[in-house]
């Protein structure tokens, strides 16, 4: 960055922040989706509403401050113009703004969406913090490439407010016409970036060819892979039906015999009961039952599980420790 010198803004640019983290993100991205597996979607509408409320006044914010760099006519991609704090400021905020943009996965994930995580979604979302990010590093975060800042500042005005809207059950005639004007800014970016190399006096002119080759491979997968989710995503919409049914019988293991204990009602409470499902509780059952006798007759009216069956669908943790008083 050549105007902010700041140590925590010259840090959230360097390599370990803009590449490192991305990284993680992908890989947190389907530990999370992993987890859902088992698990039932989540109500997130009121997170979400606050959230589209919270991208339109930051992007509508950019949208007015990167404004300057395209608003002189002809020259809209603002080739040649001058470098200033202000317009670097603003693709820093942009920049991120590509963080925030994480939360669209977690929605994604927590509603157990599995179609809208596709490989499109979960590239761009990676991709696009280190593209910023890289420029930003080098120092050429600031002139023409604002335009792109801008272009794309807008663009999420224009989806979050349509996604605002419908989430309130209200329907949006202008829809059909969204993704059109998003296939349209990744052609004016990738004609950007044409002219860029071609006319630019600046570095920028250098780094025009990753611009030109980002955006071929969004206009690819936008138009012809859109919905393609790769099969090591986690199926986690399909999958958590069977094991949440399977997840409601309760069992644990009494001297090496599987019990169903779902529908028992334990004398003791269900405390002492609750600590034994999913376990070997042998030494528990032997040595915390006085009349021994009740005991032993109320497990042999217990009905059986199947121990290979509960080992594929992972209901019993059998590498955990029996319980030990």
């Amino acid at each position: 960055m050549r105007f902010h010198h700041q140590p925590w803004m010259q840090f959230l640019v360097s390599p370990s922040v803009v590449f490192v983290l991305p990284v993680l993100w992908i890989f947190a991205v389907y530990a999370l989706a992993n987890c859902m597996t088992t698990r039932k979607a989540f109500e997130v509408k009121r997170y979400m509403q606050v959230y589209n409320v919270v991208q339109i006044l930051i992007c509508s914010y950019m949208v007015y401050g990167l404004m300057p760099c395209v608003s002189k006519l002809p020259n809209l991609f603002g080739i040649n113009s001058e470098y200033d704090a202000q317009g670097e400021w603003f693709v820093f905020v942009h920049f991120l703004s590509k963080f925030l943009d994480w939360f669209d996965t977690l929605w994604i994930i927590l509603k157990k969406n599995r179609k809208q995580l596709s490989f499109l979604h979960t590239y761009h979302h990676m991709t696009i913090p280190m593209v910023w990010g890289y420029l930003l590093h080098v120092g050429v975060g600031n002139g023409t490439t604002r335009y792109g800042a801008w272009v794309n500042s807008l663009t999420h005005v224009i989806m979050y407010s349509h996604y605002l809207w419908t989430s309130f059950g209200l329907e949006n005639p202008l829809k059909r016409y969204i993704t059109g004007w998003q296939i349209a800014q990744f052609y004016s970016c990738l004609l950007h970036a044409c002219v860029v190399r071609a006319l630019e006096e600046s570095e920028a002119k250098q780094l025009a060819w990753l611009q030109i080759c980002y955006q071929i491979s969004m206009v690819y997968l936008f138009t012809l892979r859109l919905y393609w989710v790769p099969s090591c995503t986690p199926d986690f919409a399909e999958i958590a039906e069977t094991k949440l049914v399977a997840a409601t019988r309760r069992y644990l293991i009494i001297r090496g015999e599987v019990y169903d204990v779902t529908d028992f009602d334990h004398p003791g409470g269900n405390l002492m009961l609750d600590l034994a499902v999913g376990r070997d509780a042998t030494v528990m059952f032997e040595s915390a039952h006085v009349r021994t006798d009740f005991a032993e007759k109320a497990l042999k009216a217990l009905p059986k599980g199947d121990a290979a069956e509960l080992q594929k669908s992972a209901l019993l943790a059998f590498t955990l420790p029996p319980i030990v008083f």
